[in-house]
């Protein structure tokens, strides 16, 4: 019995550390931001993070498979990181497209906005604003 209770708590302090890695990487992912203006909390982050901790949790139970001794539960938990492996990475994927197809148009006006600007260099950049206000105009 005392095999047992020890498997099963090497199982919950499995769980403990998949959800905090989860956590640290999921906040990880906006190192890559300027600073607080920029921080845009979006699914894709939670996407990219859970991408990031399935096959973690996989190469946890193969390199310490003396510590997880049931064998059906390891297969399902195989099993289930590569499902959410799959299921996160097609969810960062589709965010990609509907990205891509909203940037399109996002790089169509920067481009016309760079273009004024090369042509009326006295113009300053506005937030939202693509072309320069009439009182800024020749």
């Amino acid at each position: 019995m005392q095999h047992h209770d020890g498997a099963t708590h090497n199982y919950i302090m499995f769980t403990v550390n998949m959800v905090l890695s989860l956590i640290v990487m999921y906040f990880v992912m906006f190192s890559m931001i300027d600073g607080w203006a920029d921080f845009r909390n979006n699914l894709n982050t939670a996407h990219m993070a859970l991408t990031m901790v399935a096959p973690m949790g996989i190469i946890m139970l193969a390199t310490m498979g003396g510590m997880y001794g049931l064998t059906g539960l390891n297969v399902a938990l195989y099993i289930g990181l590569a499902v959410l492996f799959v299921a996160a990475l097609a969810g960062t994927r589709k965010q990609s497209e509907q990205r891509v197809r909203l940037n399109s148009w996002g790089t169509f006006c920067k481009t016309a906005s760079l273009q004024t600007r090369r042509q009326h260099p006295k113009v300053k950049r506005q937030v939202g604003a693509h072309l320069p206000r009439s009182s800024h105009s020749l």
